[in-house]
């Protein structure tokens, strides 16, 4: 399972912040496609 995104967050001055988050991991489970 993996992801990335953006996420915007504003300080108390009205000022937007962009920071970019990524996420990986597993779940010790076999790959199953979904095209079966």
């Amino acid at each position: 399972m993996q992801g990335s995104g953006r996420l915007v967050t504003r300080d108390a001055g009205g000022a937007e912040r962009i920071s970019r988050v990524a996420f990986a991991g597993h779940n010790d489970q076999p790959f199953e496609s979904v095209a079966k």
